[in-house]
């Protein structure tokens, strides 16, 4: 059996531009909340990294604080590592 042809009938032609006028997003494009959930998500290693330190700090002993700069200070210059060779890939491929 064969796929049915899409009925483009002038009705649903009309209607092409209502998503792109209102604001909204097609099903293949992500969304800010999206984007932000899958990001939490990715680095959840490293929020709780620096998060779990720094409550140790405030509750327990304030020398957690350092553990929690340094490991705020890692993941600073891995991201900084990561965007400069993402960039350098870009310029390359220019």
């Amino acid at each position: 059996m064969s796929m049915p042809e899409p009925n483009n009938s002038p009705a649903e032609q009309a209607h092409d531009w209502l998503p792109v006028a209102t604001g909204q997003r097609t099903p293949n494009q992500a969304t800010r909340t999206v984007r932000a959930v899958a990001w939490t998500g990715w680095h959840l290693g490293e929020l709780s990294g620096v998060a779990v330190p720094l409550a140790l700090a405030v509750t327990v002993w304030a020398w957690f604080a350092v553990l929690s700069a340094l490991v705020a200070l890692e993941w600073g210059v891995r991201e900084y590592r990561l965007h400069r060779t993402d960039t350098d890939e870009q310029g390359a491929q220019s």
